[in-house]
């Protein structure tokens, strides 16, 4: 039995399994497979520390964004490479809005599902809402607009699918503690989920 935070190997897979639409990303072991990866998704892109011993890459100084072509990728992963044995490259999206979606077990060993204002300021913020399950649409809409973030949402719909596969992937594993989707990028009428984090 695990416990702890799923590695970013892991969560992925969970993600994509679910439908989660996840930015374009890949676990890099080499300096190989890192160049392989940043044909294939394009420049801009962020290479982040991926270990289960640092779970706050900022801490480190585990993190550099907006990498612009190859030189300034070897950069990154030169130093990079020396704090973790396997990396995380990630297509930078551009965006206009950062929410938070996830999850914690309460005190009763169900589910509170989260919606807020993301990013790196989630914390500071404190603009969350909570929801339950089963959660209806109009559940979720009134779990969005409880917050101060919603009114820079057009189109809250776009949020339903992703409630939807967070519900069916704690049904299938109860034994999730928490889930943390932070931030969720909002660009025009497309999510990408950039830190998918599981804890059981």
């Amino acid at each position: 039995k695990e416990s702890g935070f799923l590695t970013d190997e892991k969560a992925l897979l969970l993600a994509k399994t679910y439908n989660f639409p996840i930015v374009n990303s890949a676990i890099i072991k080499s300096e190989k497979e890192l160049l392989s990866s940043a044909l294939k998704f394009g420049y801009p892109l962020a290479l982040k520390v991926s270990s289960p011993l640092i779970m706050h890459r900022n801490a480190v100084n585990g993190v550099r964004l907006n990498l612009q072509n190859k030189k300034e990728l070897l950069d990154a992963y030169e130093v990079l490479h020396h704090l973790s044995d396997q990396l995380l490259l990630q297509k930078m999206i551009e965006h206009e809005t950062e929410v938070i979606v996830g999850s914690k077990k309460d005190a009763d060993f169900s589910h509170l599902l989260l919606f807020g204002s993301g990013g790196i300021h989630a914390d500071y913020l404190s603009d969350v809402n909570f929801g339950v399950i089963p959660l209806t649409y109009n559940d979720m809409e009134k779990m969005i607009n409880g917050t101060k973030i919603a009114k820079l949402l057009k189109n809250k719909s776009l949020f339903w699918s992703i409630f939807t596969s967070l519900v069916s992937m704690l049904t299938d594993f109860p034994q999730i503690a928490e889930v943390d989707i932070n931030p969720i990028i909002v660009l025009q009428d497309k999510l990408y989920c950039v830190d998918f984090k599981v804890k059981v």
